[in-house]
């Protein structure tokens, strides 16, 4: 089901709270049960036909300010890489910082319709 629904669309984001730098555990989860070899055919360092092309986003919020995450890159490089081998096209994230600014709606309205 979430596979079939993953090629209708062109564009995939994942939305997630951070939990200590990465993706929580329920999300790692689906990582590992949707994006299977047999249906990426991403095996053998073969690039995928099913997902190249397509774009990927990260959305993710945190419980803390932008001041305490200098390196945004430690939280995204493994989820560009992933993109990437998997011949997606990687989009820069959207970071929600501290979780408290309702400033950040209109601007996260303004990401999902670009």
């Amino acid at each position: 089901m979430e596979q079939e629904l993953i090629l209708c669309f062109e564009r995939i984001i994942f939305q997630f709270p951070l939990f200590w730098y990465s993706v929580p555990a329920c999300g790692k989860s689906y990582i590992d049960q949707v994006f299977t070899n047999e249906f990426s055919k991403c095996g053998l360092g073969e690039r995928t036909t099913v997902l190249k092309g397509k774009h990927m986003k990260m959305v993710y919020t945190t419980g803390g300010p932008k001041n305490f995450y200098t390196q945004p890159m430690i939280v995204t490089q493994s989820w560009q890489m992933f993109a990437e081998y998997l011949g997606m096209i990687w989009e820069d994230p959207f970071v929600l910082y501290g979780g408290q600014d309702e400033s950040l709606a209109d601007q996260y309205s303004e990401q999902l319709a670009t």
